[in-house]
C-alpha cells in the first residue's frame, strides 16, 4: 500500500510528476500495464484527487511544491553499461546533466518521525539506464534527481545526497520476491504484451547488481526462462512500431544481467532453454545487421554478444556453439564493424574460448571469413582489440592440423609480427601462437625466411628487451622449435642470431630462458659441422657463453649443457682442428674441467680424449699448457672422469717427444703416481702404472744418476704398494 508519511508523499511527487500512480498487483511496481498494443505508451498527465490532496497537505505545512512543466516520462532514453574483460563484470556509473526544473524541497521542518519514515521506506533514486543515455540519435539533456538532504535523528550529518543511498537504508532494503517477479513477466507473456516502462525500470533495478549468488537465485527462480519467453513474444509483434526496438533491447539487457551468475547455473539454464534462446538471440542480432534496428543497434548487439560470450565459457556448450553456423556468422559480422568496439571485444573473447579443443579449432578455421576477420582486427584494431585478436590466434594455432593453412596464409605471419611489436598481452599471445606454429615442419622455412627473416629479428628484439618471463620463454621456445634437420643451417646463418643467443644465455635474469638458450646451442652443435659457413661462428658463440655470477644454482645446468655441446662436436673428425684453433675453446675446457657438476667434468674428459685421438693433434695439444692443466684437474675427479684423464695422458705419451713435456708439467705425474698407489679400482690402478711406466722410459740423462734420470731416481725412492 502507499505510505502515508509526509516524506513518502513528498518523494512520490519528486520522482513521479505528471504520471498517474496506480497500485500494482505484481512485485510492488507503480504504473499500469501497457495496453494491447506495444506501440501505445499511455502516460497520464492528469492529477487525480489523491495527488491533489497530498500537494495541498504539504502546502498547508509550508512546504513548496513546484512541478516541472515538462513531462519527464516523455523522454525515452536508453542507456548502456560496459563490462570488464574479466569474469567479474562491473557496470560503469551513469552520468546525468541537470536540464529541467524539479521540485524544491525544504527539509528544515521535518520531524524525527519523518526522518525515520524516510529510512524505513528507502530514499534511493536508482535510475534505470533506459532513462538516460545518448547514442548516435539526437541527444537530450536529462534531469538529475536529487534526494532531499535530511537531518538524522541526532541533528547531525545528512542522510542522503544525489543518487547514492544511505548505507543503513541499503542494508534494510528488503530482498525482492523473485517468484512474484517471474509471475509478472509470465503474465505479460500469456497476455502477449511487453512490460510497462515502470516495470522494466523496477526489473532492471532488481537485476543490476554484482552479487553472483543473487544471480544464481534469479536463475533458480526461472527469471532467465520467463525473459526468454518474453523475448520470443516481443519478436512476434510488428517490427514497425516505435517501441519494438526498445523492448527488445530491455529484455536483452535483463538477460545479460541474469547470466552474470555462476557457470554452474549458466549450464543449468542452457540445458533448460538453450535450444530456444540461441535462435532468438541470433534473430535479434540479425535485426541489428539488416537495418531493422535503427536507433540503437550497437546497444542491442552488445547484449547479445555478451550472452554468447558467457555461454562460450562453458566447456559442455562450446562444441555446440562452434557448430552453430548462424551464431558464428554473426560473431564474424560483428568483428568487421569497427564502430562496435565493445561488441567486437566480446565477440573475440567468445571465439577464443570456443577454440578450446582441436575439433572446435578446426571448425573455426574452416569458417570462410573468420580467420580473415580476426587478422583484420589484429592489424587494424586498437590495443584492446589487438589483445583479444592475439588470444584467438594463439588458441586456434594450437590445432596442428591447421598449421599449413596458417603458414601459407597471406597475412597471418604479418599479423603475428605486428602483435609481437606491442608490449603486453598482445606480444605474449603472439609469441605463444608462433611457438605452436614453429612445431610443424611445414611452417619452419616460412617463418625463417618470411620477409627476409623479420620474424626472427623481432623475436631477438623481444628476448633482449622484454622483462616478462613468460614472453621470453615463448619467444626463445619458438627458436628452439625451429632448430631441426634441414633448418639449422638457415637459422644459424641469420644475422646476429648466434650472438643474441650468447647474450641471452649470459645475461638473462630468467633461468628457464638461459636453459632453453643452452639447449639451442646443443641442437646446433649436433647438426652443424665443419665446413659449414656458420660453424666457426657457432663455436665462438658457444665458448663465449657465461653464467650470471649471482645465480650459482644455475651454474650446474649451464656447465652440463655446454659440456654436452662440446662433446657432440668432437664426435665428428672434421670438427677437431677448428675446435682446437677456436679462440677460447681450451679456456672453456679448463673451466668445465673445474666444474662442480660431476657429469660436466665427465663430459669434458670424453671431449678431451676425443681431441687427442688423431695423431696429428697430439703434439699440438701436448704443448698447450692450458690443456695439460685441464687434465691435471680431472685427475682429482672420481670415476669415469679420472679414467678418461689417464687414458688421455697415455694417448699423448704415445708420441715420444710429448713425454718430456708431460713429465715437466707441474703436478701431473705426481697425481698419476698417487692414483697408482691409493686407488682401489684394479683396472684404473693398472692404467695409472702403465702411464707412469711409459713416461719413465724417456727421462732426461743426468751425470749424478746416470741414464735413469732425475725423476726415475725420485720414483725409486717411493714405496710401491
Amino acid at each position: 500500500c502507499t505510505p502515508q508519511s509526509a516524506i513518502e508523499n513528498k518523494i512520490i511527487l519528486l520522482f513521479q510528476p505528471l504520471i498517474r500512480l496506480t497500485k500494482s498487483s505484481g512485485f510492488g511496481l507503480k504504473g499500469g500495464r501497457m495496453g494491447n498494443s506495444m506501440c501505445e505508451y499511455q502516460l497520464s498527465t492528469e492529477k487525480n484527487n489523491g495527488e491533489s490532496k497530498k500537494k495541498k497537505s504539504l502546502q498547508e505545512k509550508g512546504l513548496e511544491v513546484k512541478l516541472s512543466d515538462v513531462a519527464l516520462a516523455d523522454f525515452q532514453f536508453f542507456g548502456e553499461f560496459s563490462a570488464e574483460r574479466d569474469d567479474d563484470e562491473t557496470t560503469c556509473e551513469e552520468t546525468f546533466t541537470e536540464a529541467c526544473d524539479y521540485p524544491k524541497f525544504d527539509a528544515s521542518n521535518l520531524t524525527q518521525e519523518a526522518s525515520l519514515d524516510a529510512q524505513k521506506y528507502g530514499t534511493s533514486t536508482n535510475i534505470s539506464p533506459f532513462d538516460a543515455q545518448t547514442f548516435d540519435a539526437p541527444t537530450f539533456e536529462v534531469p538529475v534527481f536529487h534526494i532531499p538532504s535530511l537531518p538524522d535523528k541526532n541533528g547531525g550529518e545528512e542522510l542522503g545526497k544525489t543518487t547514492s543511498m544511505n548505507k543503513e537504508t541499503t542494508a534494510e532494503k528488503p530482498k525482492p520476491n523473485l517468484e512474484e517477479l517471474a509471475f509478472v513477466i509470465k503474465k505479460a507473456v500469456i497476455s502477449k504484451q511487453s512490460l510497462s516502462e515502470m516495470e522494466y525500470d523496477e526489473l532492471y533495478n532488481i537485476l543490476n547488481h554484482e552479487n553472483e549468488k543473487q544471480h544464481d537465485r534469479e536463475i533458480e527462480a526461472g527469471i532467465a526462462t520467463v525473459l526468454c519467453r518474453l523475448l520470443r513474444t516481443i519478436l512476434k509483434l510488428p517490427t514497425n512500431c516505435s517501441a519494438f526496438e526498445k523492448d527488445v533491447s530491455k529484455v536483452c539487457l535483463c538477460l545479460e544481467l541474469v547470466y552474470r551468475c555462476s557457470n554452474k547455473k549458466r549450464i543449468q539454464s542452457f540445458e533448460a532453454i538453450g535450444i530456444e534462446i540461441c535462435p532468438l538471440l541470433v534473430e535479434v542480432s540479425d535485426k541489428c545487421f539488416d537495418g531493422t534496428f535503427t536507433f540503437m543497434p550497437e546497444f542491442v548487439l552488445k547484449r547479445v554478444i555478451k550472452i554468447f560470450a558467457y555461454f562460450a565459457l562453458l566447456r559442455p556448450i562450446q562444441s555446440a556453439m562452434s557448430a552453430n553456423t548462424a551464431m558464428m556468422d554473426n560473431l564474424v559480422k560483428t568483428l568487421n564493424i569497427p564502430e562496435y568496439h565493445t561488441a567486437r571485444i566480446d565477440a573475440l573473447w567468445a571465439i577464443s574460448n570456443i577454440a578450446y579443443t582441436d575439433t572446435n579449432r578446426e571448425r573455426l578455421v574452416m569458417h570462410h571469413r573468420l580467420l580473415n576477420s580476426v587478422i583484420f582486427c589484429a592489424l587494424e584494431g586498437n590495443s584492446e582489440i589487438k589483445e583479444e585478436s592475439a588470444a584467438v590466434l594463439m588458441n586456434i594455432t594450437a590445432a596442428k592440423s591447421c598449421h599449413e593453412t596458417f603458414a601459407f596464409h597471406g597475412r597471418y605471419l604479418e599479423a603475428l609480427r605486428e602483435l609481437l611489436l606491442i608490449e603486453g598481452n598482445s606480444r605474449n599471445r603472439a609469441a605463444g601462437a608462433l611457438r605452436f606454429l614453429a612445431s610443424s615442419q611445414e611452417a619452419h622455412m616460412r617463418i625463417i625466411y618470411y620477409n627476409n627473416g623479420c620474424i626472427i629479428s623481432t623475436l631477438q628484439t623481444v628476448l633482449l628487451e622484454d622483462h616478462n618471463e613468460k614472453v621470453c620463454v615463448r619467444a626463445i621456445g619458438t627458436i628452439r622449435n625451429l632448430v631441426r634437420n634441414g633448418t639449422s643451417e638457415a637459422l644459424a646463418r641469420h644475422d646476429t642470431l648466434l650472438t643474441m643467443l650468447t647474450e641471452v644465455v649470459s645475461t638473462s635474469k630468467f633461468p628457464k630462458v638461459q636453459e632453453i638458450g643452452l639447449s639451442i646451442f646443443k641442437e646446433f652443435c649436433e647438426r652443424i659441422n665443419h665446413p659449414s659457413p656458420s660453424h666457426d661462428a657457432l663455436l665462438r658463440s658457444l665458448v663465449n657463453t657465461r653464467y650470471r655470477e649471482e645465480e650459482e644454482t644455475n651454474n650446474s645446468k649451464h656447465d652440463l649443457y655446454k659440456s654436452e655441446s662440446i662433446v657432440l662436436q668432437t664426435y665428428k673428425q672434421e670438427n677437431l682442428i677448428p675446435m682446437i684453433q677456436c679462440i677460447g675453446m681450451l679456456d672453456a675446457i679448463v673451466s668445465l674441467a673445474n666444474s662442480k657438476e660431476p657429469k660436466a667434468r665427465e663430459n669434458i674428459s670424453i671431449a678431451m680424449k676425443m681431441l687427442v685421438c688423431d695423431p696429428s693433434k697430439k703434439t699440438m695439444l701436448a704443448n698447450e699448457k692450458i690443456f695439460l692443466d685441464a687434465i691435471t684437474l680431472l685427475l682429482d675427479s672420481a670415476g669415469a672422469g679420472q679414467r678418461n684423464a689417464i687414458q688421455t695422458i697415455m694417448l699423448l705419451a704415445s708420441i715420444e717427444k710429448n713425454r718430456e713435456v708431460l713429465m715437466a708439467h707441474t703436478g701431473l705425474v705426481e697425481k698419476v703416481v698417487q692414483i697408482s698407489r691409493s686407488i682401489n679400482d684394479e683396472d684404473l690402478r693398472s692404467s695409472a702404472v702403465k702411464c707412469v711406466t711409459i713416461l719413465m722410459r724417456v727421462m732426461v740423462p743426468s751425470k749424478k744418476y746416470g741414464l735413469e734420470g732425475l725423476r726415475i731416481e725420485k720414483f725409486k725412492r717411493l714405496p710401491i704398494t
